[in-house]
Order: C-alpha cells, then sequence, then structure tokens
C-alpha cells in the first residue's frame, strides 16, 4: 500500500492488518508508522522507504516484496 502514513492509505492498511492480512506499507517517512510497527510484527508490516516518483524505488520495492513473499497481490 503506498501512502501509508495517512488518510485513505492508513486506512486500507489498518483495515488489511485487522482482518489478519500481510501489508507492505511504502512511503517516504517510515517513522510515521512507529505505532502500527509496534502492534504488528515485520512478517505482517514490513515498511518501505519509497519515493513513488523514482522508478528505481518501485522497482525495487517490487523486487523485494516478491522475494520475500513470492507474490503481490494489487
Amino acid at each position: 500500500v503506498t501512502g501509508t502514513s495517512s488518510g485513505f492509505g492508513r486506512s486500507m492498511t489498518e483495515y488489511a492488518l485487522s482482518k489478519g492480512d500481510i501489508v507492505v506499507a511504502s512511503f517516504c517517512k517510515p517513522q510515521v508508522l512507529s505505532d502500527l510497527e509496534a502492534r504488528y510484527s515485520a512478517d505482517k508490516l514490513p515498511v518501505l522507504k519509497v519515493d513513488v516518483t523514482r522508478q528505481e524505488d518501485i522497482d525495487e520495492t517490487f523486487t523485494r516484496t516478491h522475494s520475500v513473499f513470492g507474490r503481490l497481490d494489487v
């Protein structure tokens, strides 16, 4: 989920986690989710710093997500 620090992205992240899903949280300031990181383990809520205006950041996020989980649901 991009933009997980606030608004719709944050709401979707909280909802998916509450249902037991794994959420790869991506945004520019990972420290903003410290409250959620305190409640969920890194295997349920991996947090990745991503600047969505940089293609190399996007590519790296997809690569890391696929290597850890074997797939990415969009």
